[in-house]
């Protein structure tokens, strides 16, 4: 019989009988995107600088409507910024 013993969390989440508990799958998440997660803020950085930026100028206020991971709120440069998450 095979070993069971895994540090991949994917797997581990069957090693409950298929049932996932919220720490495993935080782990998932952990382990499939950290390591994304430099590589997607020099992305949106060069987005926000090249492109946002130049075309919104330096505004007072900024609302990101749909702001997700917060990517663009973040890095967009205004003296007052707002974001709705959800």
């Amino acid at each position: 019989m095979a070993d069971r013993s895994t540090s991949d969390p994917v797997d581990a989440m069957t090693d409950h009988g298929g049932m996932t508990t919220p720490e495993t799958l935080a782990e998932v998440y952990r382990a499939r995107f950290d390591k994304v997660l430099p590589y997607r803020q020099q992305v949106w950085r060069v987005l926000v600088d090249d492109l946002f930026q130049a075309r919104l100028g330096h505004p007072n206020r900024v609302l990101d409507l749909a702001a997700g991971y917060g990517d663009f709120i973040n890095n967009i440069h205004a003296p007052e910024k707002f974001a709705i998450y959800g």
